[in-house]
């Protein structure tokens, strides 16, 4: 029985999502994958079924690690608007990055029509939620910065409004690439509007 390690399971992802965002999810065979980390087929297959959930597990590694990171800057001292400003621009840029647009793609392309897509999300519905933006709401909520509510709710909103606009202009075509400007106007236009629904007191202005 062949041993499993989870510096092995991170080598086979990093492979598998650059060899996605490079030739697209169809063009990619698990033997470019293992081809890219110098490893074969059957070591991937002790890892992971298919192709199909190969993909769903490098999406789901990219969206959450990357937002704990941008929320570790964190600065409870600044206003509300100050600090999810600062995430808004982080989070844009990330999800306006080439290899996080191609990544979204495959996943709507080819997501609808694989369950092992689609699996890591469906399990774990934090997973969009931004669970660790799900606690800090909460903390502001006690100070009576932010309405009563449920929080789950509240990071699912922020991250619609943030996926509204530039993103979706990107993966379907309507933009080649977004500039700094743009990711900066879209982000605080989403933050206004996060606040003018949920804020409290002097955070609404």
């Amino acid at each position: 029985m062949r041993v499993k390690t989870e510096s092995k399971r991170q080598d086979i992802l990093d492979a598998a999502a650059a060899e996605f965002s490079l030739r697209g999810f169809h063009e990619t065979t698990l033997a470019h994958v293992a081809e890219r980390m110098s490893s074969s087929k059957a070591t991937i297959y002790n890892y992971f079924r298919s192709k199909d959930e190969l993909l769903g597990a490098v999406l789901a590694a990219a969206a959450v690690p990357a937002t704990a990171a941008l929320l570790k800057t964190w600065d409870a001292a600044l206003p509300l608007a100050a600090r999810l400003n600062a995430f808004a621009e982080g989070y844009l840029r990330m999800q306006t990055g080439a290899a996080a647009v191609a990544l979204q793609r495959l996943l709507i392309t080819k997501g609808a029509k694989s369950r092992a897509i689609l699996g890591p999300f469906e399990d774990d519905p934090d997973t969009h939620a931004l669970p660790q933006l799900v606690l800090l709401f909460r903390d502001e909520q006690e100070k009576g910065v932010l309405v009563a509510g449920d929080c789950l709710e509240m990071a699912r909103n922020l991250c619609a409004l943030l996926h509204g606009d530039l993103p979706l202009r990107l993966m379907f075509g309507g933009m080649d690439q977004a500039t700094e400007a743009q990711v900066l106007e879209s982000a605080h236009a989403a933050v206004r509007m996060f606040i003018a629904a949920y804020g409290e007191g002097a955070d609404r202005a």
